[in-house]
C-alpha cells in the first residue's frame, strides 16, 4: 500500500460499487490500510472524514456499520479523526448511530427467526415464512451472458456501466441519456372532488446484508450486547458533535437571515433613490 501511494495511485478514484480505497478499507476491515490512507489523506489535505460513496452517499463511518466493523467504528471515532462525521446523514436521511440501531434491531429479528425455524425443524414442522425485513436482495450477481456491445445496446436508458472490451483491451463506460423530457401543460385548479396523489414511500435497503453466522463473528459472536456497548461507548461523542453541527447550523442560518435582510433593505433604498431621480 504505502509503495502504491507513494508511486501515486489515484485514491479519491470509486469502483463499480461507488467506494473510494479508503472504503473498500473499511468495509474489509484492513485497520493499517486504514491508517496509511489516513495519514496519506491527511498529508495531502483531503477530507477523508466525509468522504462519500457514489450510490448511497455513506461516508466511512456508515461503511463501517454496514460491514458490521464495529471495534473499527470505535477506534476510527476515537484516534481515527473521523468523530465529526457522526452525524453526517446518507442519502437515506441516516447518520451512522441511526445505522447501527437499525443494524441492532434487524440482528434481533434474524436471531428471532433462527430460533423459530429451529424450534419448528425439532418438532417436525415446516420453518415459518421469512418476514420482509429479514429477506436480503441478492448479492454478487454473475454478469449477464453476451457480447459485451451486445449488452450496451440492451442498456436501460440513464445508466452508466463499465463493459470489458477486447481488440484492444480497456474498459469503456458506457452511458445511455436520459429521453428528453415532455413539454409540461398548463397547471389547471384542483377541482372539488380532486384527490392529491398518494407519495411513494421509499423503503431504504437492509443495513447488512451478510448472514447471522458472519454477522455475529464481527459483533465478537455477542451480538446485540456488543452493538449495545459500542453505542453507549459513541454517546457523549455523539452528543458532543450534534451540538457543534446545530450551533453551527444556527451560524449560518443567521448569517442567511442577515444577509437577506441587508439585500432587502438595499433593494428598498435603491427603488426610493430610482423614485427622487
Amino acid at each position: 500500500m504505502r509503495a502504491l501511494l507513494t508511486a501515486g495511485a489515484v485514491v479519491t478514484s470509486f469502483n463499480l460499487k461507488g467506494y473510494s480505497p479508503i472504503h473498500t478499507a473499511v468495509h474489509h476491515g484492513h485497520r493499517k490500510i486504514l491508517e496509511q490512507m489516513i495519514g496519506f489523506h491527511n498529508n495531502r489535505k483531503i477530507a477523508w472524514q466525509t468522504l462519500r460513496t457514489q450510490k448511497t452517499n455513506d461516508t466511512p463511518l456508515h461503511v463501517a456499520v454496514r460491514a458490521l466493523r464495529v471495534n473499527d467504528l470505535v477506534w476510527m471515532v476515537d484516534y481515527g479523526g473521523f468523530s465529526s462525521a457522526l452525524v453526517l446523514k446518507n442519502g437515506e436521511n441516516r447518520d451512522p448511530i441511526k445505522l447501527l440501531k437499525e443494524a441492532k434491531k434487524l440482528l434481533g429479528n434474524l436471531a428471532k427467526y433462527r430460533k423459530q425455524a429451529q424450534k419448528a425443524a425439532k418438532t417436525g414442522r415446516d420453518p415459518p415464512a421469512k418476514k420482509a425485513n429479514i429477506i436480503f436482495p441478492p448479492q454478487n450477481l454473475p454478469l449477464p451472458d453476451g457480447d459485451a456491445r451486445m449488452r450496451m445496446a440492451a442498456q436501460l436508458p440513464g445508466q452508466t456501466h463499465a463493459y470489458l472490451l477486447e481488440e484492444p483491451t480497456y474498459v469503456k463506460f458506457h452511458t445511455t441519456p436520459l429521453p428528453p423530457p415532455e413539454p409540461k401543460g398548463k397547471k389547471g385548479k384542483k377541482g372539488k372532488g380532486g384527490k392529491k396523489g398518494k407519495k411513494e414511500k421509499v423503503v431504504p435497503p437492509p443495513v447488512f446484508t451478510i448472514g447471522l453466522d458472519e454477522a455475529e463473528s464481527r459483533l465478537d459472536n455477542r451480538g446485540a450486547k456488543k452493538i449495545k456497548e459500542v453505542l453507549e461507548a459513541l454517546d457523549k461523542k455523539y452528543q458532543e458533535e450534534k451540538k457543534v453541527a446545530e450551533k453551527i447550523a444556527a451560524e449560518k442560518a443567521k448569517a442567511k437571515a442577515q444577509a437577506e435582510k441587508e439585500a432587502k433593505a438595499k433593494a428598498a433604498k435603491d427603488k426610493e433613490a430610482a423614485k427622487k431621480k
